[in-house]
C-alpha cells in the first residue's frame, strides 16, 4: 500500500498502539489528551481506508457491499465482545444506567449496524467513536472518488475549512464526543488527501510541529485559565473548557506531517501486532477502568492508588491481548478469505468465446 520509508520513525502498528495508550491514559489518569488521540486515529482511519479500497475492494464484486459488509466485520466481534463484558462489569458494580440499557431491546438494535449505536446512551464509553467511524465507512468511496477528481491544489483548502469550522464548534461549546462523522470529517478527510498525493513531511517540519504540540500542551498547563483543558482531576467524564477543546483539534493538525511520514515505515510481525492490539485496548480498557475508579473510592493511600492504576492498565492490556487471540484474529482470518473470494481475479471465468470480451482487472502488488 504505497511506498515504504526506510526512515527510524516508530512503526505504525506501534504509533496506533501508543495512541490507544494516551486514550487509556485519559480515562485513568488527570493528563487528559485522549481525543487527541481520537482525532489522529481518524487521520490514520481515512488514509488506510483510501488505500483499501484503491488495492483492495475495488477489485471486487458489488465492491460497496463488499466494503461494508467486510469493515463492518472489523469492527463488530470485538464490539460486540466488549459490550457484552461491559454489562457483567455493570452487573457486578451494580451500575443502574447500564443495567437500564441491558433490558433495553430499542437500544441492542441500534448496536447492530454499529453507525447510530452511541445515539441512546453507551455502556463504553469510548464506542462514540466506532459509531463515527462507521459512518465514515459509508460514505468513504463517495469521498475518496470526489477528493480524487478535485485538483490536488484545491484538495488541502479543503481539509483546512473544516478543521478550522470543527475548530469553531467546540470553541462554542460543541461536544468534543458528538457521534456525527459530518462534524469531524476534517479529520477523516486529511487522511485521504493524504493517501491520495505524494506529500511527505520533512524532517524539520516533524519536529517543529511535535516542538509546537509539546509548547502548546506546556503553555496551557502553565495557566489556571486554561489548565483544566488539559489537567482534569477525578473520574469525572466531563468536556474540557472550551480552550482545551480547540487546542486538541490544532494538536491533532500539529501531528499530520509526522503521520504523511509514519504511514510508509515498512511494517514487521510485531509492529503489525501492536496495531491489531490497538483497538481491542481502545475499547475494552474502560471495563478495568471502572473498577480502578470502584477501588479508589475506598483506598486513599497513594502508594495503593498507583499500584491499583499499573494494575489498572495491566488488566487492560492483558485482557485486549486475550481478545485479540482468541477472538478477534481467528475471525479476522475468515473477514480476509472472505473479502478475497470476492476479488474479480478469483471469479472462475466462463469457458466459452466470451471470454475474450471479459476483462478482469490486475491486482495490485499490495
Amino acid at each position: 500500500m504505497g511506498s515504504s520509508s526506510k526512515t527510524g520513525f516508530l512503526g505504525p502498528g506501534v504509533f496506533r498502539f501508543f495512541l490507544a495508550l494516551v486514550v487509556v491514559v485519559h480515562h485513568s489518569f488527570p493528563f487528559r489528551a485522549g481525543t487527541w488521540a481520537v482525532y489522529v486515529f481518524f487521520i490514520l482511519s481515512g488514509y488506510w481506508i483510501t488505500k483499501m479500497w484503491h488495492s483492495r475492494y475495488r477489485q471486487t464484486r458489488n465492491s460497496y457491499l463488499t466494503f461494508l459488509v467486510s469493515r463492518w466485520w472489523r469492527l463488530a466481534p470485538v464490539f460486540f465482545i466488549c459490550i457484552g463484558l461491559g454489562f457483567w462489569s455493570a452487573a457486578l458494580l451494580h451500575d443502574r444506567i447500564g443495567l437500564a440499557l441491558l433490558g433495553n431491546p430499542v437500544w441492542w438494535l441500534c448496536q447492530i449496524p454499529i453507525a447510530g449505536s452511541s445515539d441512546g446512551g453507551r455502556i463504553l464509553a469510548p464506542s462514540w467513536s466506532l459509531d463515527v467511524e462507521m459512518q465514515f465507512y459509508l460514505v468513504a468511496p463517495l469521498a475518496v472518488y470526489l477528493l480524487s477528481k478535485a485538483p490536488s491544489k484545491t484538495r488541502w483548502p479543503i481539509v483546512a475549512v473544516l478543521l478550522v469550522l470543527l475548530g469553531l464548534l467546540v470553541g462554542l461549546g460543541f461536544p468534543t464526543e458528538a457521534p456525527y462523522f459530518v462534524v469531524f470529517a476534517g479529520f477523516f478527510i486529511t487522511g485521504i488527501v493524504l493517501a491520495l498525493g505524494n506529500w511527505v513531511a520533512g524532517r524539520s517540519t516533524i519536529f517543529w510541529a511535535i516542538a509546537a504540540l509539546f509548547i502548546g500542551i506546556a503553555v496551557l498547563l502553565a495557566f489556571p485559565e486554561t489548565r483544566g483543558g488539559i489537567w482534569v482531576e477525578g473520574n469525572g467524564n466531563s468536556s474540557p473548557d472550551n480552550w482545551g477543546s480547540v487546542w486538541w483539534v490544532i494538536a491533532a493538525a500539529l501531528m499530520i506531517p509526522f503521520v504523511s511520514r509514519n504511514v510508509r515505515v515498512r511494517s514487521g510481525r510485531w509492529d503489525r501486532f501492536l496495531g491489531n492490539l490497538a483497538y481491542p485496548v481502545y475499547l475494552f480498557h474502560w471495563i478495568p477502568r471502572e473498577w480502578y475508579y470502584h477501588f479508589c473510592e475506598t483506598n486513599d493511600h497513594g502508594l495503593i492508588r498507583i499500584l491499583l492504576l499499573l494494575g489498572n492498565v495491566v488488566v487492560a492490556i492483558g485482557g485486549a491481548t486475550a481478545i485479540l487471540v482468541f477472538v478477534d484474529q481467528p475471525l479476522e482470518r475468515l473477514r480476509t478469505k472472505w473479502v478475497a473470494s470476492r476479488e474479480l481475479s478469483a471469479i472462475p471465468l466462463p469457458s466459452t468465446e466470451s471470454v475474450a470480451s471479459i476483462r478482469v482487472p490486475g491486482r495490485p502488488d499490495a
